[in-house]
């Protein structure tokens, strides 16, 4: 699904900062992945290079057989709304928007009808059990429900690859499990699933794992 080939990432112009140093991966479809280090380690930027949310300063990406490079803004826009989910560790919902609403609002940028848009919203938090809060506000929910909602937003247009930063990172332990639970079965379902995560437990409960560090990648293998 994903093939990196030495990838960098330098920020700046004037005193540059390369947070990223030639990373090489592959992530084959229906992988689950745990990308694991610690902070500043360059996980964050990694998926959002992976979630074509940022261009490469060098290397070469292809996702799903596509050059990443030879894409255009629109055409990446493009891709990236059907073809990924992301479920951020602050979960990112509108808190003016219903729990129905935040669930539903990719559909709505993708112009799906509004029945339909609504249908397939409530499908996806009957997935994750939040069906009964679809009027709540974030506001109202607890960190592990805004979690719930989160994920649910990410499926509304059945990705085949789910992009999880922290997921469980604002949680507690029970409910982190919870929560991981659901990445799970999404991954058992079909998805494609990277998890990026400084928690070298919940790593260690993910069948494939690589580690980063510094911007590079240093080990990795099947649990």
């Amino acid at each position: 699904m994903i093939s990196l080939s030495a990838i960098r990432k330098t920020y700046g112009m004037e005193q540059p900062l390369e947070v990223l140093r030639g990373v090489s991966l592959e992530i084959p479809d229906n992988d689950f992945l745990a990308i694991v280090g610690p902070s500043g380690s360059g996980k964050s930027t990694l998926l959002h290079i992976m979630g074509l949310l940022d261009r490469p300063t060098s290397g070469e990406l292809h996702f799903e057989g596509k050059n990443v490079a030879q894409l255009s803004d629109d055409e990446l826009s493009g891709l990236r709304g059907s073809s990924i989910g992301f479920v951020f560790q602050s979960f990112h919902l509108i808190s003016h928007l219903s729990t129905l609403e935040n669930v539903e609002l990719p559909l709505f940028y993708l112009r799906v009808p509004p029945g339909k848009r609504r249908e397939i919203a409530r499908e996806c938090l009957h997935r994750v059990q939040m069906d009964h809060r679809e009027k709540h506000l974030p506001t109202q929910l607890s960190g592990g429900e805004c979690q719930r909602v989160a994920i649910a937003r990410s499926l509304v247009t059945h990705p085949p690859l789910i992009l999880a930063d922290e997921p469980t990172g604002n949680l507690d332990t029970k409910t982190g499990s919870e929560i991981f639970r659901i990445f799970t079965d999404l991954h058992e379902e079909g998805h494609t699933v990277v998890i990026i995560t400084h928690d070298r437990g919940l790593a260690a409960r993910v069948p494939h794992r690589v580690g980063i560090m510094d911007g590079l990648i240093v080990d990795g293998g099947a649990a």
